[in-house]
């Protein structure tokens, strides 16, 4: 984590936009990273904790599956756990999660070096590849192929809304909550290969409530194999 800045992040009782935008503007910071691409990092970090909502994997039992905005599971698990304590931090944190966060894109612990997403994502030239980037190489939920990124329309969604609320604290405005046809940051060329499944007319693609359902849903299908 820099030292050169405070860790200011806006609490639980702010929107995703605030939060995410936070998130998207300090990332960009500490690894020299275009918005688009820390947004990237963040829209994945949404997705899999429906907004910083729920820390703790859906539907699994305490002390198992994944825990934190990544949902660390296995041995990362263990790691985001010892960081936090050796931090005198509570796990649930904003810093504690932030901290552990940046300690494995930076590559400080060997076993746990995921400096690699920060050079793939900063190759990237739009939101949708930066979003599809870090879904490969941080996230890689089950699944996952060299074409094809579970969740990843809703991924996309958790990362837009983050870059529109960074634009707008950097203009000094406030970002307006879950806006319906956010503006991307750059423009998304067509996709060359299948990265999602096509997305549900009759859900709110923007509600953080629909998100943790669609989650569900889409662990669901993955057990079955579908």
């Amino acid at each position: 984590m820099s030292d050169s800045k405070p860790f200011d992040m806006p609490d639980a009782s702010h929107t995703w936009e605030e939060r995410g935008g936070w998130l998207v503007s300090r990332l960009a910071f500490e690894f020299n990273l275009q918005p688009f691409q820390a947004a990237g990092i963040v829209g994945n970090l949404g997705f899999e904790s429906v907004g910083f909502t729920k820390l703790h994997e859906i539907g699994q039992k305490e002390g198992v599956g994944g825990y934190g905005w990544a949902q660390w599971t296995g041995p990362r698990r263990r790691t985001f756990f010892d960081y936090a304590k050796q931090h005198r931090l509570e796990w649930q944190t904003d810093k504690a999660n932030y901290g552990y966060l940046c300690s494995e894109l930076r590559g400080d612990d060997p076993d746990n070096n995921f400096h690699r997403t920060i050079v793939a994502v900063s190759r990237t030239s739009n939101d949708a590849d930066a979003v599809f980037s870090v879904g490969q190489t941080y996230e890689r939920p089950g699944g996952t192929t060299s074409t094809f990124l579970p969740g990843f329309d809703g991924r996309l969604r958790y990362a837009r809304r983050a870059l529109a609320g960074a634009g707008a604290a950097a203009q000094g405005g406030t970002p307006s909550p879950a806006p319906v046809h956010p503006v991307p940051a750059a423009p998304v060329a067509p996709a060359p290969v299948r990265r999602s499944s096509p997305p549900r007319a009759e859900i709110d693609p923007d509600s953080d409530a629909e998100a943790e359902r669609l989650n569900a849903e889409e662990e669901a299908r993955i057990a079955r194999g579908g």
